[in-house]
């Protein structure tokens, strides 16, 4: 969400306000016999199973301030939290 929060003599304060999140999962189950390594002879080494995930959650605030015609400033601040698994 974005907007105006108020008239200022210089220009509108404005604001902006957010949230995020992600989930990601990966997993790779190769074959179990010898056929892994004639079935794909660019991996030279059979790989075990392997499986990821990533989950993501984010908000953020943002609040722009006109000190001039010419010159503002820009305050931010942003929240991340990053949980990963790998087996």
């Amino acid at each position: 969400v974005q907007g105006k929060l108020a008239d200022m003599s210089a220009g509108e304060l404005r604001f902006a306000a957010g949230a995020a999140y992600r989930d990601n999962t990966f997993k790779y189950e190769p074959l179990n016999d010898n056929r892994a390594i004639t079935d794909h002879p660019v991996g030279l080494f059979v790989s075990d199973n392997t499986y990821g995930e990533m989950t993501v959650r984010e908000v953020y605030g943002e609040l722009l301030v006109p000190l001039t015609q010419r010159l503002s400033l820009e305050l931010g601040y942003r929240l991340s939290e990053f949980n990963t698994v790998e087996e």
